[in-house]
């Protein structure tokens, strides 16, 4: 396996002001693969002007632009289409916004906004790119992607728990629900059309709150295994990856160092048989 290396960065300090700095706290890929979108997040519900999203050029590593959002609008989850529509997450507002991303790396915000009866902390787009789902501190809201610029909610549920995180099985059929509403905390394994709960499987970890924006669970592209690490940092956080095991939802784990905390996973294929998952360690 060959060890990662920095080919750049941005700074962000005086952007969009010396006064007011960028604080990224969350990012997503546009469709091309060509910019990164990374959300202002600044800080737990402060009030601030100047809040809102910037694109980046990953081959030039340059800031592309920065959009301020209206205030009172802030910005904390966000999640690119295939379409280009790019949705903005407000946790303390309780809302969403609807911008674009063009092929250049131009942001527009539509002025489209959807309230919600929760907070939301993660958004996520299906494989496929026809649905977008919104889950937080007591709900889970799904929205039709009609194309660009256009999404319809189809689905709201206040009863399914407190959802931190989510995944999709490789096909898209089945999602994955991080839930701390319960002790301990466990995984909801749902159908995607409707939400119907297939099978609820309890975890290692047994938490109070969530993180805002980090995605704590990863699927294997073949579908086999769940990993999961800590969806917040509280005193029953665990310093081992829990993996199930999605044939017959069996726990296992994989040990870190004492002082590890895992947080944030993904998983990419490199070569054939060969996977590699990247750990945030708090």
């Amino acid at each position: 396996m060959t060890n990662p290396t920095m080919l750049g960065s941005v700074d962000f300090s005086s952007t969009p002001s010396t006064s007011n700095p960028f604080h990224p706290e969350d990012l997503a890929i546009s469709p091309t693969g060509r910019y990164v979108v990374v959300s202002d997040g600044y800080s737990y519900c402060t009030y601030r002007v100047n809040l809102g999203v910037a694109s980046i050029d990953v081959t030039s590593r340059n800031l592309v632009q920065y959009l301020t959002l209206a205030s009172p609008k802030q910005a904390q989850n966000v999640s690119v289409d295939n379409y280009g529509n790019v949705f903005v997450g407000d946790y303390c507002n309780r809302r969403l916004y609807l911008l674009r991303i063009d092929s250049n790396g131009a942001l527009t915000d539509t002025g489209a906004t959807f309230d919600f009866s929760y907070a939301p902390f993660n958004s996520y787009v299906s494989p496929d790119s026809s649905r977008l789902f919104v889950v937080g501190e007591g709900g889970i809201t799904v929205f039709q992607i009609n194309g660009a610029g256009s999404i319809t909610k189809i689905l709201e549920s206040t009863t399914v728990g407190k959802i931190q995180s989510m995944a999709f099985s490789p096909d898209g059929t089945k999602v994955f629900l991080g839930d701390y509403s319960t002790s301990p905390d466990r995984i909801i394994v749902a159908n995607t059309n409707n939400l119907t709960v297939i099978t609820t499987v309890d975890i290692l970890t047994d938490q109070t709150a969530g993180y805002f924006d980090v995605d704590v669970m990863s699927v294997e592209p073949n579908g086999q295994k769940l990993y999961m690490g800590n969806m917040a940092d509280g005193t029953t956080r665990t310093n081992k990856v829990t993996v199930v095991n999605l044939d017959d939802y069996v726990l296992s784990t994989i040990d870190l160092a004492s002082d590890s905390v895992p947080t944030a996973l993904a998983f990419r294929g490199v070569y054939r048989f060969d996977l590699r998952l990247p750990l945030v360690l708090r």
